[in-house]
């Protein structure tokens, strides 16, 4: 939200954990062009969830559930995603996604959300506590506002439908077929144009490192 205004061309989300994977190796390879070959979305480790179901949270009716999908509907409609059109409420709704959340998003595809959606969410829900208006989420929003961005990352900042075919980093890395040796890696390297990326956390601190085309 702070940054709006002035996004570089890539910004990369991060759990605190790396999401189990060696988050520098990865950060190290990663490049514009694979960005942009991923539309704009990419998720960076690979732990893919094929066809998850709120049942998850409980059988229809119980509250987990209840809470988890009514945030579920009021995230999505509040992004303009309209991804339960069509689906009555209690009705299983089944996603593909990659777990965790991380990922890296191009810039255009952030700003195809204006500001104000962006920012009266990050109100209510960030520093209020409220997926759904008026109500507290409870766990520290484990499974309602933290749940929902991590199981509709994919929907609300990849603009991807809720069944996409997950495609990670290393799928982009393994569909280029190309193995180099270690000097010729490093020739690579050098023309390679890395990512201006904000590096974020779903730790306490935010935003903790900015880098310029990879210095």
């Amino acid at each position: 939200v702070d940054n709006y205004s002035d996004l570089p061309e890539a910004v990369i989300f991060t759990q605190a954990d790396g999401c189990d994977s060696d988050m520098n190796n990865i950060l190290s390879r990663l490049t514009l062009e694979h960005l942009r070959k991923a539309e704009g979305y990419l998720p960076l480790n690979c732990l893919k969830v094929i066809g998850r179901g709120l049942s998850m949270w409980g059988s229809k009716g119980s509250n987990k559930r209840d809470r988890v999908e009514s945030c579920w509907r009021e995230v999505a409609s509040h992004f303009g995603r309209n991804i339960f059109d069509g689906i009555t409420v209690g009705e299983e709704f089944r996603i593909n996604m990659v777990c965790c959340s991380c990922f890296a998003v191009s810039k255009n595809l952030l700003m195809s959300t204006p500001l104000s959606v962006w920012k009266s969410f990050y109100e209510r829900a960030i520093v209020g506590g409220s997926c759904v208006e008026g109500r507290e989420d409870i766990d520290k929003g484990e499974h309602e506002t933290g749940g929902a961005f991590e199981h509709l990352a994919h929907v609300l900042f990849g603009r991807k439908d809720p069944l996409w075919e997950p495609k990670c980093f290393k799928d982009f890395e393994e569909s280029a077929g190309v193995i180099a040796t270690s000097d010729e890696k490093e020739e690579e390297e050098e023309e390679e144009v890395r990512p201006s990326v904000v590096f974020a956390s779903t730790s306490d601190k935010i935003v903790f490192k900015t880098l310029e085309n990879g210095k």
